[in-house]
């Protein structure tokens, strides 16, 4: 089972000397300490360490199961995960922060789970799908610098591998993971920092998060106005040139026409059109006629 599972898992990272392991660590132990952590934050109640540890509590409470299961492993989660406050609202990542207009983020998407056997994963999962996308994005830049630029990390070879298949630049990707992050933790300020503080602590840092992210947002205006008057600049550049480029042309066409005459001109002055000799008057063929043709006739001797 799962529990199974993560202890292999921790005898493998035990054996390949990752640090921080220690040498009678398994899921039972990891199970307990997950469920102290929890109980030791002052904003989780009993319920959501026993709901998210998965302890046989249903027997006793089978309405309280039914009813609360999902909140409480909801809250249990967000305290194991460090937010300030568990038992406040968390947006996930979304890809809806992204800007894309050549439909460039679903291909993307397409291409990373082409080869994953999970039925509906472009249909009815298309909402988990776009989560999961979103929050590898999210973490693309820690993890590509945590793992030697990526060399070492096959998740990161994954994101090359679906970016080359859909002939996105790897920077594109990059770019998109800074959007997501930047979008995730604009709306979730109010529940970053530290868990121990007070209510004023997480709002002055929630306030100091958006300033930095209203400063991005200038900043990132900046370089975008920036690109546009380049842009228009070139397209200035390149009408000045497809203007002097048909002007150019239609000289060129007129100078043709005028050289054609020219040469026409000149043909016919140096070899002007034969006209017919007139003919000599008295060698002038009379018209015949019938009284003409008569007395010929009679003149001539017959054979």
């Amino acid at each position: 089972g799962a529990a199974s599972k993560v202890s292999r898992i921790l005898e493998k990272c035990r054996n390949g000397g990752v640090d921080g392991v220690p040498a009678d660590s398994n899921s039972h132990g990891v199970r307990v300490g997950a469920t102290d952590e929890m109980i030791f934050n002052h904003m989780v109640s009993v319920f959501a360490a026993i709901a998210r540890g998965g302890w046989d509590f249903k027997a006793d409470s089978t309405l309280f199961h039914y009813f609360t299961q999902e909140l409480h492993v909801s809250q249990g989660g967000k305290a194991l995960a460090n937010w300030s406050n568990p038992n406040m609202h968390v947006s996930a990542p979304t890809l809806k922060a992204i800007t894309d207009e050549n439909d460039d983020v679903e291909r993307f998407c397409k291409a990373l789970f082409a080869s994953a056997d999970i039925p509906g994963i472009n249909s009815e999962l298309v909402d988990v799908r776009n989560v999961m996308v979103a929050t590898l994005l999210r973490y693309f830049d820690d993890v590509y610098n945590e793992m030697k630029k990526g060399r070492d990390s096959l998740l990161i070879l994954t994101l090359h591998n679906a970016a080359i298949a859909c002939e996105i630049d790897f920077g594109t990707i990059r770019d998109w993971g800074k959007e997501v992050k930047e979008d995730f933790i604009t709306k979730n300020a109010q529940n970053f920092g530290n868990s121990t503080g007070s209510d004023s602590e997480r709002i002055s840092k929630a306030l100091t998060i958006l300033q930095e992210s209203c400063s991005n947002l200038h900043e990132r205006q900046k370089r975008q106005e920036a690109m546009i008057k380049t842009l228009l600049k070139k397209s200035e550049n390149q009408d000045d040139r497809m203007d002097k480029m048909t002007k150019l042309l239609e000289t060129v066409l007129t100078n043709q026409a005028c050289m054609s005459s020219g040469i026409d001109t000149l043909i016919h002055q140096l070899c002007p059109p034969s006209t017919p000799s007139p003919t000599h008057p008295s060698k002038k063929r009379k018209a015949s006629t019938p009284e003409v043709a008569a007395a010929t006739a009679a003149t001539t001797p017959a054979d």
